[in-house]
């Protein structure tokens, strides 16, 4: 038997899962790294509060104003007399990265903010 040729395949083979488990991990935590929305609820909560000062903000403001607000695709934006609610759906991890458009408009004198989605 020749126990050094065994040694060599096995150490070989621990070497590639070793590499296969190496790059697992690091794909894994870029992922992370660079979409944290998949993962956590906090950018929810901060778009939804970010949208509700906004909102009272083109209100109170003067003019005829017209405001693109830019939002991933994987966040629902429901606006309801005094209520905004953000819901999360769950999108592929491409569609994750996409983002789509609400235009708030406002005319001079208006009390009424328009909403719009543009993709």
């Amino acid at each position: 038997m020749n126990k050094r040729g065994q040694a060599g395949v096995e150490q070989q083979l621990w070497a590639v899962i070793e590499i296969v488990l190496a790059v697992l991990l690091v794909g894994t935590l870029t992922f992370m790294a660079t979409n944290p929305d998949s993962f956590s609820n906090i950018n929810k909560f901060y778009a939804e509060e970010d949208l509700s000062l906004m909102t009272e903000t083109l209100l109170a403001a003067p003019g005829t104003i017209e405001y693109n607000y830019e939002i991933k695709t994987m966040y629902s934006v429901n606006i309801k007399d005094d209520a905004i609610t953000v819901t999360r759906k769950d999108v592929n991890i491409i569609a994750s990265y996409d983002t789509y458009h609400l235009i708030f408009k406002k005319n001079q004198g208006s009390s009424q903010l328009g909403v719009q989605k543009s993709e």
